[in-house]
């Protein structure tokens, strides 16, 4: 019996692994890089607005809302919501507003019954924005300058209605390293963003970072009034956009567009415990099975190529050259080592804590 269950682990692990780490290296190459588009002229660049929703962000919206008003892009509108914080958020903010007339503030002092948070912040947002294209992007990520008009250029050329940039995740640390690549491969396999380019195709995608957006086709999707609740607001987005038959384009933004996600071990788990939950459809059993699956997926090649029989032991180590082929792809968007996938077991029982504690949260809040 115990020779069986290792085979069934083993072979678990393989099918989860090899197959979904090639298709992400093969699908990574569909991906189009944003830098090997050249930027838009004055003439050709339409009007844009970018809506950034900031809540309690003193630490990090100054140098972020910098890089936005440093854009070298005409037709600019940067409209930026100061949503209920109690630190220095709003100061900062009209601050730089002052600086900078493309740059308008809007404060929110209360939030409306049927709402979360963010979800009220960008569509107030939106109905302030008056350009063709709409930007949603978060109060940290930082932009080079010509990063819009190559965004732009490529939307045109592709004649997408809605692109999502995957940004360049900036890492510091071990735990960084470790947690986010893990995440990002996790997140990778589920939404596969490479099919979200077939037109027609139920995949889809999208980031709180870098959602671009037509205007008429925002207005056509029923905007963030559809997303009231929704804790996947971003995501849900791009599923919106497909499900109403328009077209999306996800591009690699190498360091065109970064963002230090979430800082540290600490960072990371409060980070992600707000949206686990969600993403396990606010089911329990949906939460149990994850965490096993991931732990014994993830965990056991490791003990498997010490004590599973001889073919386990294959299956176990083709598992983990998975894992490294995967942790390489993701590698173009990050700088961790592909070696960190050595690592990941740890990565698999932090991930486990965090989908039961978020699964336990939202519990006791009512959901």
């Amino acid at each position: 019996m115990l020779s069986i269950a290792f085979y069934t682990l083993s072979a678990m692990a393989f099918l989860i692994w090899c197959p979904n780490a090639i298709a992400m290296w093969n699908g990574f190459k569909k991906l189009p890089k944003l830098e090997c588009f050249d930027a838009l002229s004055d003439a050709d660049c339409p009007s844009l607005s970018i809506i950034v929703p900031a809540c309690n962000e003193a630490h990090t919206v100054e140098p972020a809302m910098r890089t936005l008003l440093q854009i070298d892009y005409p037709n600019l509108q940067i409209v930026a919501i100061n949503d209920r914080s109690t630190d220095d958020t709003g100061k900062i903010l009209d601050a730089l507003a002052k600086q900078d007339a493309r740059l308008s503030v809007l404060h929110i002092a209360s939030l409306p019954p049927g709402w979360l948070g963010k979800n009220h912040a960008l569509q107030r947002g939106a109905d302030q924005a008056s350009g063709h294209w709409l930007l949603f992007t978060d109060a940290d990520i930082h932009f080079a300058p010509d990063a819009l008009r190559r965004a732009l250029a490529l939307a045109r050329s592709s004649e997408c209605d809605h692109l999502v940039a995957l940004p360049h995740m900036i890492l510091e640390g071990f735990w960084e390293k470790i947690l986010v690549s893990f995440f990002g491969v996790m997140f990778c396999f589920r939404f596969r963003p490479w099919l979200a380019l077939q037109r027609g195709s139920k995949w889809h995608m999208g980031v709180g970072a870098f959602n671009l957006i037509k205007a008429t086709a925002y207005r056509a999707i029923g905007r963030h009034e559809n997303l009231r609740m929704d804790v996947l607001d971003d995501v849900k987005l791009g599923k919106l956009v497909k499900e109403n038959g328009l077209s999306q384009n996800v591009t690699q933004a190498g360091p065109l567009i970064s963002v230090r996600w979430l800082p540290g071990l600490g960072g990371i788990v409060k980070g992600l415990e707000k949206n686990a939950f969600a993403g396990n459809s606010y089911s329990w059993f949906m939460t149990f099975s994850g965490c096993a699956l991931i732990v014994l997926t993830v965990c056991w090649p490791f003990a498997g190529i010490f004590f599973a029989p001889l073919i386990a032991k294959l299956f176990c180590a083709a598992a983990i050259l998975g894992m490294l082929l995967a942790a390489k792809t993701l590698a173009r968007m990050s700088p961790a080592f592909s070696f960190y996938a050595l690592m990941w077991p740890l990565s698999a029982l932090v991930f486990a804590y965090i989908m039961l504690r978020s699964a336990w949260i939202a519990t006791q809040q009512g959901g």
